[in-house]
C-alpha cells in the first residue's frame, strides 16, 4: 500500500507547471530529511519542545502531499511529547522515522 495518496500527488502536480514539480519534490525530500536530523537531535537530547517542534513540521509537510500515515504517526508523537516518558516516545519517533523513509523513496520515485 502507497505511503503517498496518488490523488494528492495528481493534485500537485496538477497546480504547477510539469518543469517544477521534480524540484518540489526535492525540496520535500531536503526537508524531511532536515526534520528527521532534528527530531532526532531533540530526542537525543529530551528536548520535548523541540520534538514537538519538528513532529508538527513533519505532520503539515505530510499533510500537504499526502502522506497520511505519516501524519497521524507525527501528530501522534506531538501530542505524547509533553507527558509521555521517553521511552515511550522513543518509540514513536522512531516509528515516524521508519515512515518517512518510505515516504522518502515514493518520493524520489516521483521525480
Amino acid at each position: 500500500m502507497p505511503s503517498l495518496d496518488q490523488n494528492r500527488v495528481t493534485w500537485l502536480r496538477g497546480i504547477m507547471p510539469a518543469h517544477d514539480f521534480p524540484r518540489f519534490v526535492d525540496l520535500l525530500r531536503q526537508d524531511l530529511t532536515e526534520r528527521r536530523h532534528n527530531l532526532s537531535a531533540a530526542m537525543a537530547a529530551g528536548d520535548r519542545q523541540a520534538i514537538q517542534m519538528e513532529a508538527h513540521a513533519i505532520a503539515g509537510m505530510a499533510a500537504n502531499t499526502g502522506a497520511c500515515t505519516l501524519e497521524k504517526m507525527a501528530r501522534a508523537l506531538m501530542r505524547q511529547s509533553g507527558a509521555s516518558p521517553l521511552p515511550e516516545l522513543t518509540e514513536a519517533m522512531v516509528g515516524v522515522l521508519a515512515e518517512e523513509e518510505t515516504v522518502q523513496r515514493e518520493l524520489a520515485a516521483l521525480r
